[in-house]
């Protein structure tokens, strides 16, 4: 059996806050408050989200809003 290897996708900041159309701080606020996942360092001065766990959070929050009551 062969394992495939699949590359980890990422998002940047600029990309994430278009696509959940919210400023910047917000992204940031979030994070200090643990309500978004926290970024990864892939550079000096690089910051960007795992896709995979920006769609999971999207996932969540979209369930937990059609809970009743």
């Amino acid at each position: 059996m062969q394992t495939i290897y699949v590359p980890r996708r990422y998002i940047r900041e600029r990309q994430l806050t278009a696509q959940l159309s919210v400023h910047r701080s917000t992204l940031r606020r979030w994070v200090e408050q643990g309500l978004l996942p926290a970024p990864i360092q892939i550079g000096p001065r690089t910051v960007a989200w795992d896709v995979d766990e920006i769609e999971q959070w999207q996932a969540e929050r979209a369930a937990a809003s059609r809970k009743p009551g």
